[in-house]
């Protein structure tokens, strides 16, 4: 379920969208309330244009892509439609997630003057490994750290993990083993 976020009576922050445009971003999920959105990514970038969109008047915004090698993708705007403009022109990407440069990048970039992060990312992979330092010298910094976790639904298939033919008098036996990764007993 998405974040709920509330701007009412709230001072203009500082706000910081690390935006995982990581391969893993890519994949497809069903959501019947949003059939235009495909992938975890489109999800993801809604979810972005969302914050940007709730948040206190006057706030400030920097956009952060941390997919291959992190990077900031143009300076702090308080126009919102900068931001917005700014979070949809990333593209999802081939390579690997690079998180903890992205969250680096953005701590950097609010200057020790407090604000808020937010990440928007599927977890996948080992991209959030020493990223401890990170969230202390957040907090050292008075700023806070939102992740905002992106997935498709629980996967509900099987696959074949091996396969064996043995000739025979009747033409022959195979033999498989399968994986369930469904909730179900079988899919």
């Amino acid at each position: 379920r998405w974040l709920e976020i509330s701007s009412s009576g709230q001072k203009p922050q500082s706000l910081v969208i690390v935006l995982d445009n990581s391969l893993s971003m890519n994949h497809k999920m069903l959501d019947p309330m949003k059939p235009s959105l495909k992938t975890a990514f489109e999800h993801a970038q809604a979810k972005a244009n969302q914050i940007v969109q709730n948040a206190p008047e006057g706030s400030s915004f920097l956009v952060v892509s941390a997919g291959g090698e992190a990077e900031k993708r143009g300076d702090w705007t308080s126009i919102s439609t900068n931001a917005i403009g700014s979070i949809m022109d990333i593209q999802s990407g081939v390579s690997k997630t690079d998180l903890l440069g992205g969250i680096r990048l953005a701590r950097r970039a609010l200057q020790g003057k407090g604000g808020t992060i937010y990440l928007l990312t599927d977890e996948a992979g080992q991209s959030t490994a020493n990223i401890g330092e990170e969230l202390r010298l957040l907090v050292d910094q008075k700023a806070s750290f939102v992740p905002v976790v992106v997935r498709a639904d629980e996967q509900e298939n099987i696959t074949i993990l091996s396969a064996e033919y043995r000739t025979g008098v009747e033409g022959g036996i195979v033999r498989y083993q399968v994986m369930n990764y469904g909730s179900l007993d079988r899919e």
